[in-house]
This record gives C-alpha cells, sequence and structure tokens, in this order.
C-alpha cells in the first residue's frame, strides 16, 4: 500500500494532530508526549524541547503549530507512554514554494 505524502506551503503556519490510544483502541493521554520534525537527512530542526508543545486537545488528541522556513521532505514523529508502552507515530511530509490546485 502507498502512503499518501502530505505537502504544505513554506512561510505558512502547519497544522499537525496526533490521536493517541491505549491497547483497547480507546483513546487516552500519553505520559511527557513530545514530537520532533526532521529533515530529509535526519537533522531535527524541531521539537518540543525547543518549541514546546504538544497540546493537548481532548482527550488523547494532540496538536502542534509549526511554520517551515524551508522546502524539502520531512518526517514528523509524535511519542509519549500509554499504560508502560512507548507510542511512536512517524509521517513523512513535504514542504515547497507553492501548491497548484487544480
Amino acid at each position: 500500500m502507498m502512503e499518501l505524502i502530505k505537502t504544505f506551503n513554506v512561510d505558512s503556519a502547519i497544522y499537525f494532530e496526533c490521536e493517541y490510544r491505549d491497547q483497547n483502541g480507546e483513546l487516552a493521554d500519553p505520559t511527557s508526549p513530545t514530537w520532533e520534525i526532521k529533515n530529509g537527512v535526519g537533522t531535527v530542526v524541531a521539537d518540543s524541547s525547543t518549541a514546546g508543545g504538544p497540546y493537548k486537545r481532548v482527550t488523547g488528541c494532540w496538536y502542534l503549530l509549526w511554520t517551515p522556513s524551508l522546502v524539502g521532505d520531512y518526517s514528523l514523529e509524535f511519542s509519549g507512554t500509554i499504560d508502560t508502552y512507548a507510542v511512536n507515530i512517524k509521517r513523512p511530509f513535504k514542504v515547497v514554494n507553492y501548491i497548484t490546485h487544480y
């Protein structure tokens, strides 16, 4: 199965949201949730220790806002612990100079 890569504009705020679920599939808040964004070569360009967040919207749903300043390929990883189990959710995305709508 091919994974869809989301594309965003450079210099525009991006809203990212993550749902954390326990082993029963129920939404649950993680202990010590964090996030990090890496560029295409694996260098961390932003993370929760330097930019704050993630922020809780409702139980199990956490978000962050980030504004990219450079085009390129990136990956976002949300992490935390639920019921003593480490949870890591990683997704790729791309930042471009413009997005064409047809």
